[in-house]
């Protein structure tokens, strides 16, 4: 006879599945809410796994930087020195490296001498704490250099601006100075007339100057009262006088010849008084030439 089954056996069997039931619950809401919290730590798909491993591979390996190879020092421009080879032609492109130190680059001017290697430079000189004008016209001092090849190298002399300083009163010279292209003079010594501008000031200053081995200078200049000088003469006109300098060639000498009249205000319509002023080349300076002076200031006079 079969045997029946208690109550008690038959009350604990659902018991036991209802704590299944729960606890496999609870373990998948626990799996979701990690997958929530930490989406990172998802067991990833094996074919995106592959993609980026095959991606990581073929990133360039970082590599540690190789030193850096020391950077040599620069080597200095060499700047053409005045005691390189002689240029073949005096001009403006070849005289350019003999242009001193705080000369204004863009204007000036290059004279050949005799010699075609040999020259002069004409050119404006920067003040330091000024700025140049345009074309160096303004704000800046006149410089003159020559240039002499020896045969071995360049020998180079300034022309002294200083020194016409008492015959100016003042006046300040400016710009390059304009000397003649050709000498005016070229026997034994070289003698260029040559023009120089001045600061605040329509006159301007007509001067000759020497150039030989030696350098450049000043004309010397001997005076009517025997005194000597420099052949440099203001020319222009201010409301009492006016002043002009001529080159003539006068008895088969180089002569300068300077024009000076002077006005009485006082009785402007009686006109200007002139009196004329020679001074012929010797070889070594212009001398006053009493005679041709008296001659020249008559004629002068009569003209009037």
């Amino acid at each position: 006879m079969a045997r029946k089954k208690s109550k008690r056996s038959s009350k604990k069997s659902p018991q036991l599945w209802q704590w299944v039931i729960v606890a496999g619950a609870a373990f998948l809401l626990y799996q979701g809410l990690q997958h929530y919290l930490n989406p990172e730590n998802k067991v990833p798909d094996k074919k995106a796994a592959a993609v980026k491993a095959k991606v990581e591979k073929a990133k360039p390996t970082p590599s540690r930087p190789a030193a850096a190879a020391p950077t040599p020092a620069p080597t200095p421009a060499a700047s053409p020195a005045p005691t390189g080879g002689p240029v073949p032609k005096w001009s403006f492109e070849n005289a350019a490296r003999f242009l001193p130190a705080g000369a204004y680059p863009d204007n000036y001017t290059a004279i050949p001498l005799s010699d075609a290697s040999s020259g002069l430079l004409a050119y404006a000189k920067e003040i330091p704490g000024k700025k140049p004008g345009p074309q160096g016209l303004t704000n800046t001092q006149p410089g003159l250099r020559a240039m002499h090849w020896d045969g071995k190298k360049y020998q180079s002399q300034d022309l002294d601006f200083e020194a016409l300083k008492p015959a100016l009163g003042g006046l300040k010279p400016v710009g390059p100075p304009q000397a003649e292209r050709k000498a005016w003079i070229a026997n034994g010594a070289s003698v260029f007339g040559t023009k120089l501008f001045l600061t605040d000031e329509t006159r301007f200053v007509s001067g000759f100057v020497v150039v030989d081995a030696a350098g450049p200078r000043w004309a010397p200049l001997q005076t009517e009262d025997g005194k000597t000088g420099l052949a440099a003469f203001l020319q222009g006109t201010t409301a009492a006088t006016t002043r002009k300098v001529f080159k003539r060639d006068i008895g088969g000498k180089p002569t300068i010849v300077v024009e000076k009249g002077s006005l009485d205000l006082s009785r402007p319509e009686a006109g200007y008084r002139w009196k004329v002023e020679a001074y012929a080349w010797n070889g070594k300076a212009f001398v006053f030439d009493k005679a041709v002076s008296a001659k020249l200031t008559q004629e002068k006079k009569s003209e009037m």
